[in-house]
């Protein structure tokens, strides 16, 4: 996907005594065909988890933020796109738990579907639980009822057969896997 848009793929990750979760995280990216230009953050919200450092030391394209303090998950993402965006203010930006694993067609999905709407500026991924099932797949409201769904009904397709569709427009998109691309925010 970075080779396709032209632009440095960073995957921001928010730890909190999570590194070990975070290594099995940085060997599904690493395990990705045509994975070029791209920087992996982790934003550390555990001070007293030394581990993370660690990871910075064995992986080339990985940097640690010291948050001092459990700042909270979407403030840690803040703080990684802060700095992100004073380098690269056009960059794409894939925000991910820690416990996730990128599924190996995961590039491939996306970049389709940056190619299908060039004007995307959040993209939802599909996300699966452990036994392959959807968990999200799209994000729906009905304002009458007040229901706020996370998945399309009928809609099954397997993380390993062929990739989700991710060009549905869908009403919210799960903060646990997103990609942000920042090119197309006007600040």
């Amino acid at each position: 996907m970075a080779n396709s848009v032209n632009t440095p793929l960073y995957f921001v990750v928010v730890n909190y005594y999570s590194t070990p979760l975070i290594r099995s995280l940085i060997g599904s990216i690493e395990s990705l065909e045509d994975l070029s230009d791209h920087h992996i953050l982790v934003v550390n919200n555990s001070p007293e988890d030394t581990g993370v450092h660690q990871l910075a030391t064995d992986i080339k394209r990985l940097s640690v933020i010291e948050a001092q303090t459990n700042l909270g998950f979407g403030h840690g993402c803040n703080l990684a796109l802060q700095q992100i965006y004073q380098t690269n203010p056009s960059a794409m930006v894939w925000l991910i738990n820690p416990d996730a694993l990128l599924c190996p067609n995961a590039l491939t999905s996306i970049g389709t579907a940056l190619a299908e709407e060039p004007d995307i500026a959040i993209l939802g991924t599909g996300i699966t639980d452990t036994q392959g099932e959807p968990w999200f797949n799209r994000g729906t409201f009905n304002p009458w009822l007040g229901y706020i769904g996370h998945r399309e009904s009928g809609h099954r397709e397997s993380n390993q057969d062929r990739p989700m569709n991710l060009s549905v427009p869908s009403r919210w998109v799960s903060g646990c896997s997103l990609i942000l691309n920042l090119a197309n925010f006007p600040d």
